[in-house]
């Protein structure tokens, strides 16, 4: 007998999904997942429509963004790379919402407000949740 339960926005998580989000909780250094919910999400609309690629690119975004950004806090405006690294961050954090983007094309309407409400507006709200997103997909 298979298990589904239901998420808050009308997606069913399977067992698999359960079973990864709990692992990456579990193994998680220091912070459990910051987006569980959305990263579920992510997995299972990855799933249900066959673009495991898609999902793989979204991943390497939100890593690269998480690691640029890692490298971004140790600096000081003054240092000789600063703008080098600022720029890769910007570019890594358009490339990660355009991801998230075209995975909000395959989602409900529900889901799809959600997220864009969550990720794509130009808030310091939005970046700081993009980068919880992206701290998420770096532990995958």
């Amino acid at each position: 007998m298979t298990v589904v339960m239901q998420s808050k926005m009308s997606m069913e998580f399977s067992p698999e999904t359960h079973a990864l989000l709990d692992h990456l909780e579990s193994s998680a250094i220091g912070h459990g997942l910051r987006k569980r919910h959305d990263v579920g999400l992510l997995v299972e609309s990855a799933f249900r429509d066959n673009v495991p690629e898609d999902f793989n690119t979204l991943v390497l975004h939100g890593m690269s963004a998480w690691k640029v950004f890692q490298i971004l806090k140790k600096m000081q405006p003054a240092d000789e790379a600063y703008l080098t690294v600022e720029a890769e961050f910007a570019s890594d954090v358009n490339a990660l919402r355009d991801c998230i983007y075209q995975f909000s094309l395959r989602v409900d309407a529900t889901v799809q407000t959600h997220w864009l409400d969550t990720y794509m507006t130009t808030t310091g709200g939005a970046l700081r949740n993009l980068l919880d997103l992206a701290a998420d997909l770096a532990k995958i």
